[in-house]
């Protein structure tokens, strides 16, 4: 039984219709028919329409910047819009699909770090290396309610992260309903965690995290590890104590696996012309070399081999169809205080990707990947990205390897 003294009172007044119901449908009809025609042809096994937010500013840059302000109205409009085109489907469901907006302007694309106050309700695109992953859960989006006196039935949509109930019943006022779980609906739901990419981060900085929920068609569409962008809408998670202080998260509405492994480096004039006067020595090779921990003395082999694994090389393939890999690992063996732990740190200050870690504070599976219950996945199962598979593509240092 449910008494919910907090919701709103029922019967609700009718949603007003939204000014941009009309824009919404003449962009669908002039831009995006063929689109709309091949989702109807595969709809409910393809459940969401994909538009490019520059197509959108190209034809109402009004609506455009209305989109990224009021995302919530502009969304539900562009649905109700959408629903409301005339397009023959094979399916006997009703025509309900989502619209996904994604490729947003650069200025709504904020790194995880500058997420704040400002951006609550707005519609912003970030990127990050996939953290963390939960199983896939079902999440109530309408409950239907049952009064306990006169069975009256009401039908509440779920917004929040808290069960949403009526007041009281409109036909004998009674309080008291119970949840009729077989007429609700559900949704597939899904919770990842993503992380600044290491690159961006600065000497001994910490990576941000950004808890990111999934919902619908969008769940299990990237793995731990992954780097992605993810478009959405920044919430507020209010706090379990009557606390001032609310936690953040973004609710996706379109989701991309990134290729880019690093940031573009950005090298000025000057950069330039000490580039090009350094490739002229003869002794570059060395210069490189002693590059490496220059504070630490001696160890010349170590600091060579250090360097070979930082440039990399090329993949081979050998006559007989054999592959050399162009990468290399290298492992340092020596007695206690040989400097060892000070050129993994040396390492990871030089490397634009990396990840240190200690094997005292390790486990094998721990470098790889975790499968945990723990509070981030609400009870169910948390899959975790290990070292290894966060710095994919980078460096990751292990010191003691021998104590995992």
């Amino acid at each position: 039984m449910y008494d919910d003294d907090n919701a709103a009172a029922l019967p609700q007044k009718p949603v007003r219709e939204s000014p941009f119901t009309e824009k919404f449908e003449a962009f669908f009809r002039e831009r995006c028919m063929k689109a709309i025609e091949r989702l109807a042809n595969n709809y409910p096994q393809k459940k969401s329409l994909f538009v490019d937010f520059v197509e959108l500013e190209h034809f109402d840059f009004e609506l455009a910047d209305e989109l990224l302000e009021n995302p919530d109205e502009c969304i539900a409009a562009a649905e109700k819009a959408l629903s409301s085109v005339d397009v023959p489907t094979l399916s006997e469901d009703k025509f309900t699909p989502h619209v996904r907006f994604f490729n947003l302007p650069q200025e709504r694309q904020p790194i995880l770090r500058d997420i704040g106050a400002q951006n609550i309700g707005k519609l912003i695109s970030v990127e990050g290396v996939v953290k963390q992953v939960t199983e896939v859960l079902p999440k109530l989006k309408f409950a239907t309610y049952k009064c306990t006196r006169c069975e009256a039935t009401y039908r509440i949509p779920q917004t929040k992260n808290i069960v949403r109930g009526p007041s009281f019943c409109a036909e004998c006022k009674n309080r008291m309903f119970t949840l009729d779980e077989e007429s609700s609906e559900f949704v597939d739901y899904q919770k990842i965690q993503v992380q600044e990419p290491l690159e961006l981060l600065k000497g001994s900085e910490q990576a941000t995290n950004l808890d990111i929920y999934f919902g619908d068609d969008l769940v299990n569409m990237i793995s731990p590890g992954d780097r992605a962008r993810v478009t959405g809408i920044i919430r507020l998670n209010p706090p379990k104590e009557k606390k001032v202080v609310y936690g953040r998260y973004l609710e996706a509405l379109h989701v991309e696996e990134t290729a880019r492994e690093f940031e573009e480096v950005e090298i000025t004039k000057e950069d330039e012309e000490v580039l090009m006067k350094l490739s002229s020595r003869d002794d570059i090779y060395e210069l490189l070399v002693q590059s490496i921990a220059p504070h630490i003395y001696g160890h010349e082999l170590m600091k060579e081999a250090i360097a070979l694994q930082l440039f990399g090389g090329v993949k081979k393939t050998l006559p007989n169809d054999q592959t050399v890999r162009g990468n290399i690992h290298v492992l340092l063996v020596g007695d206690p205080g040989m400097a060892k732990s000070q050129l993994l740190k040396a390492v990871d200050q030089i490397a634009p990707k990396s990840i240190y870690v200690a094997g005292k504070t390790s486990t094998g599976a721990g470098l790889s990947a975790t499968a945990v219950k723990d509070e981030f996945g609400e009870g169910g199962w948390t899959i975790k990205a290990g070292a290894l598979v966060l710095a994919s593509g980078g460096m990751a240092m292990v010191d003691e390897f021998d104590k995992i």
